[in-house]
């Protein structure tokens, strides 16, 4: 078998390049490869923390609305709606203060009467709840 001597110069050209390693160039390229998915990766995380906060206040502004709103069945239930605290102004429930993951965070509702409906007599509230989202 005959193996020309041009063949066995390229094969030790490319022993020594294999054994030399990375170049400088190529670890910084890596690098900056590495960085940008790193920073892409920590901004999905922020935004998550951000989504799951929120919807987290969500949750609990539904639950205070229920809260809010189980003091007023006793004067749905009445057949007058002189007492209540929707036509006086009086007496409903007011802002909550509520520590939700450490953050105290100020619930606040506003009540909404619409106008009685004299072909059914049904009277609507709406209650709308306000918050603070700071992250």
């Amino acid at each position: 078998m005959f193996i020309s001597s041009s063949f066995i110069n390229m094969h030790n050209i490319c022993k020594e390049k294999l054994s030399r390693g990375l170049s400088m160039m190529e670890i910084l390229v890596s690098l900056a490869i590495l960085s940008i998915v790193v920073v892409g990766l920590i901004n999905v995380f922020v935004a998550s923390k951000a989504l799951v906060l929120h919807n987290r206040n969500r949750m609990a502004s539904g639950q205070l609305g229920r809260a809010f709103l189980d003091p007023l069945q006793l004067d749905v239930n009445q057949s007058t709606w002189g007492a209540s605290c929707l036509t006086s102004g009086a007496g409903c429930v007011g802002a909550q203060n509520i520590n939700i993951g450490g953050r105290s965070i100020n619930f606040t509702p506003n009540y909404t009467r619409a106008l009685d409906t004299p072909a059914t007599g049904v009277n609507r509230v709406v209650v709308t709840i306000n918050w603070d989202d700071d992250e």
